[in-house]
């Protein structure tokens, strides 16, 4: 990105195709910028109606499989509409590899096997101009869900030959119709909110030859008026560059050509370009996409986890464990020696010894239980009575009993703070071993009968709008700091079916929460009509 910056500070002329993406430029760099609109040299095709028929709609996505132009959201779409609003999903276009060396064919087969997709959605490679009229042409709805994209060519070429698009509303494209074409219809798809734009892809999907004919028809009526310079004119203007940046630019370049000159290119780098070169010439980019789908940085991180998921049920894990405690010995010694050497005179020694325990605790997987004491015994010469019970606790649970006797000091601190019930469970987890059965039995017995009365508590108040009570289904959610993540989970939940069909209900707890979730609710309920309270 910062590459990017300078190149495009350091150049004598700067144009783009997109409005938008030109004015996120002139925000950041002042230079002058000039618009050259894609009509000035797109052959726009003529707009043809579908074939008829009574099969559902495709949806199509075309394009690169990288994330800012949305494949993922595009599969998460495909699950989120009715099975029965379309045909197939297909997706159309060459696979990329991320920085990781994870390629994005792999994420996306994952993604569309999490959904349950995989008769549903279809990876194919990039079509050819022939296959793309005949995508086109066919009954279906390019869906473009892009977060990030200059213009988006597909979504005009998709539009002009009739084919219904949805674009996201990160693409130039969106303020390029809007502005251009005001009157041909087309879906934006809100990238921070895509789950609102459904109900409208579901209507297109079902009214499609309407939409298609009423598409095709604004189309062939528009008369866009082509602004900006022409290509020569932009480039006979005057030169307007940042010099600063420039003389820079420059310097790199000088100091990067002396380098190959003088033969001062790194060794790694010659070989990873010789490498490179002779791979192109000896395989076809079929091969080297593949190869890139199984880059040596993913195989080495699929072969630790498989050794991790092997090594986990079997004998050898805790010998692996004892040879990496082992491997850290010297430095934890240093931690143990420093332990004891402390002092405990002032309150700042006591905290630099249970700082001390903390990264003892953090780095060894043995002594623990001892560890885990001596925090306890820290904590309480802190007066920290409450924490060092704590400590003493997860001791116990650690070495499965209290081997050291701690047990009637715990309960009497816990009882002490009011905490009975708690004193009650840890009395039946650690006490004597012959009553430990009967008590831990008593408990659940108790607890049990108690849930089955329900305690008549007035609410501060409830906000009913519920029609009706025959439901199959009552979704339950306590809510705490989720004033933000409110609008798009009842967004999401009004597309389910069983809330759309009327055979479920919501039922939201404010859990005392500072976020003001209540004001959210109420500025969306006539909105969404859920069946609430």
């Amino acid at each position: 990105a910062d590459q990017e910056d300078l190149q495009y500070q350091a150049v004598d002329v700067r144009y783009g195709l997109s409005r938008a993406y030109l004015d996120a430029c002139q925000e950041r760099f002042d230079l002058q910028t000039h618009y050259f609109s894609p009509l000035r040299f797109l052959r726009l095709p003529e707009p043809e109606l579908s074939s008829t028929g009574d099969s559902p709609p495709n949806l199509q996505f075309i394009g690169r499989m990288e994330k800012c132009k949305g494949p993922d959201l595009f599969v998460e779409m495909a699950w989120w509409l009715p099975s029965e609003s379309y045909g197939q999903a297909l997706m159309v276009g060459p696979h990329v590899r991320g920085v990781r060396g994870v390629g994005s064919r792999r994420c996306l087969q994952e993604l569309v096997q999490r959904r349950r997709l995989q008769n549903r959605v279809s990876l194919l490679p990039a079509a050819d101009r022939t296959e793309l009229r005949r995508l086109f042409a066919s009954r279906a709805i390019t869906v473009l869900p892009s977060r990030f994209d200059s213009l988006n060519l597909v979504a005009l070429e998709s539009l002009f030959s009739g084919c219904p698009p949805a674009n996201g509303s990160g693409a130039g494209v969106c303020r390029f119709l809007e502005d251009v074409f005001p009157d041909v219809p087309f879906i934006k798809i809100d990238v921070n909110d895509w789950e609102s734009s459904l109900p409208e892809i579901e209507e297109t999907l079902a009214n499609y030859g309407e939409y298609r004919g009423r598409l095709v028809e604004a189309v062939r009526s528009a008369s866009p008026e082509v602004e900006g310079p022409e290509l020569e004119e932009i480039y006979q203007s005057v030169s307007t560059r940042a010099d600063s940046v420039s003389c820079e630019m420059d310097a790199r370049y000088s100091r990067w050509m002396n380098g190959l000159r003088h033969g001062q290119l790194p060794a790694r780098e010659s070989w990873r370009a010789a490498g490179k070169r002779i791979i192109r010439a000896r395989t076809s980019p079929d091969i080297r996409q593949r190869f890139r789908d199984l880059h040596p940085s993913a195989v080495t991180t699929n072969a630790k986890a498989g050794l991790r998921s092997q090594l986990g049920g079997s004998s050898w894990r805790g010998r692996v464990q004892a040879g990496m405690v082992l491997s850290r010995c010297p430095s934890l010694l240093n931690v143990y020696r420093r332990l004891e050497r402390l002092g405990e005179r002032t309150e700042r020694e006591l905290e630099l010894k249970a700082e001390s325990c903390g990264e003892l605790l953090l780095g060894l997987r043995a002594d623990r239980v001892r560890l885990w004491r001596e925090l306890a015994r820290i904590e309480a010469l802190r007066g920290n009575s409450l924490i060092a019970v704590t400590y003493r606790l997860r001791a116990m649970r650690l070495a499965g009993g209290d081997p050291y006797g701690d047990l009637p000091d715990v309960l009497a601190v816990l009882e002490q703070h009011g905490y009975a019930q708690e004193a009650a469970t840890a009395d039946a987890l650690f006490g004597l071993y012959s009553k430990r059965d009967e008590r831990q039995r008593q408990l659940l017995q108790g607890a049990y009968e108690t849930h089955r009365h329900c305690l008549e508590q007035p609410y501060e108040f409830v906000d009913d709008r519920r029609a009706s009570r025959e439901v199959k289904a009552s979704v339950i959610v306590s809510l705490y700091h989720a004033a933000d993540k409110l609008p798009k989970f009842l967004r999401a939940m009004s597309l389910q079916t069983l809330f759309a069909a009327g055979k479920a209900e919501l039922i939201l707890i404010d859990s005392g929460s500072p976020a003001g979730e209540y004001a959210v609710f109420r500025r969306m309920a006539d909105e969404l009509l859920l069946p609430v309270v």
